[in-house]
């Protein structure tokens, strides 16, 4: 088996996973949020989203994904941080948050940022969920009468 460890130095820790991927590496070894020594490592949330959008992953639910990586991954980088002697914050804070993602695979514009935000706490709706269904249907200019339109029917099926 060949495999791979990519560190992020130069900002290349993805470019050489997919790379390694397609070249038949038989795993990859990647991180959540990113989180290594000195400039990281490849980033599992990015890494899973580009496998899965080059058809070689499917099934990966990427919501599901960034809510393990928050709720059970955070808390002990945070703690971490708190409680190990000489440990450099810097260090254990990488990658792309789960906006920035979100914003890159759906093609959105951070400049909707609010305006997502706002019908998703008014509608009780996963921000992340909205960005990407909205932006299916309009990436480049989604009115407040679309996202309006399209929380109201998450919210729906949600509820």
């Amino acid at each position: 088996s060949i495999g791979l460890h990519a560190h992020n130095n130069l900002q290349l820790a993805t470019a050489n996973v997919l790379e390694a991927v397609e070249s038949g590496c038989d795993f990859v070894d990647t991180t959540l949020k990113g989180i290594g020594r000195s400039a990281g490592n490849a980033q599992t949330e990015i890494i899973l989203v580009l496998l899965q959008r080059y058809s070689r992953l499917t099934g990966m639910d990427l919501i599901r994904t960034l809510n393990v990586s928050n709720k059970v991954f955070q808390p002990i980088v945070d703690e971490l941080a708190e409680t190990v002697p000489g440990i450099r914050k810097n260090e254990i804070y990488r990658g792309v948050n789960d906006i920035e993602l979100v914003e890159g695979i759906a093609r959105a514009h951070s400049g909707f940022y609010k305006r997502f935000r706002s019908a998703a706490d008014a509608y009780e709706v996963d921000v992340r969920q909205l960005i990407m269904t909205v932006s299916d249907i309009d990436c480049i200019e989604p009115s407040e009468d679309l996202i309006d339109s399209v929380t109201k029917k998450m919210k729906v099926h949600v509820g």
